[in-house]
């Protein structure tokens, strides 16, 4: 997963500051509304870190179905 070097703006329950990240491969950015269990992010960098996604069983109405729990911080680049 890579982590943007900025917070982005997005509305869950109400306005929040939300992580941007590209899952994979994937080619575009989206909103991480939850964050990332066990990490602490740092505005002004950018991150290539290893997590583990485990599927959220019954989420509640405003929470995510999925969960990511930080393993390793591969790399941290100021940008």
């Amino acid at each position: 997963m890579r982590v943007a070097d900025q917070y982005k703006d997005c509305t869950g329950v109400g306005p929040q500051k939300c992580l941007w990240v590209k899952i994979g491969d994937a080619p575009t950015w989206t909103l991480q509304y939850a964050g990332i269990d066990g990490f602490t992010y740092e505005e002004g960098f950018e991150y290539t870190l290893t997590v583990n996604r485990e599927r959220v069983e019954n989420p509640p109405m405003d929470g995510s179905s999925v969960r990511y729990t930080l393993v390793n911080v591969i790399d941290k680049t100021k940008r």
